[in-house]
Order: C-alpha cells, then structure tokens, then sequence
C-alpha cells in the first residue's frame, strides 16, 4: 500500500510560518497532481482552458493564475530576481 501523506494545510511552526515536512507534502501532492493532469490530454486542456483567457475584442490570450493576494505575488518575484542574479 502507497504511504497517505496528511494533508499538510494550516500546519504552522511556533513562528507562523509553515511546518517544513508539510510545506514538502504540499509541494509533493502538487507535482503529482501536476503529472497526473499532464499525463491526460483531456485534464491538460481543461487546465489550459481554465488559465488561459481570451479576449474577445481583441482574441489576444493572457495566462490567468489565481493567487491568494498581491503580496505573495511581489515576494515570489521578489526572490526569483534574487534567484536569477
């Protein structure tokens, strides 16, 4: 039988930060999810068609991810510019 990783959200350290194996569970379960969807040409193109949008004025395509806020958004760029220097 395959180990059942526990679902790792709301998990935080004494600091509020996210506990490190549960942090590296989410991180598992969303690339297995990831190949599992890319795996499947029908899960594949539902994913494109719910990221990618059109507009209809214009027919010019634009990725639209969800995110929890604009903040998160400046850190994460944040620390790929760090990343990439």
């Amino acid at each position: 039988a395959a180990d059942v990783i526990p679902d790792p959200v709301g998990e935080e350290d004494s600091g509020g930060l996210p506990d490190a194996d549960a942090l590296i569970g989410q991180g598992i379960s969303f690339l297995g999810g990831l190949v599992k969807t890319l795996k499947n040409p029908d899960a594949s193109k539902r994913l494109v068609d719910s990221l990618v949008k059109e507009d209809p004025a214009t027919g010019q395509a634009s990725i639209r991810i969800p995110v929890s806020d604009k903040e998160s958004v400046l850190q994460f760029v944040s620390l790929l510019g760090k990343m990439l220097k």
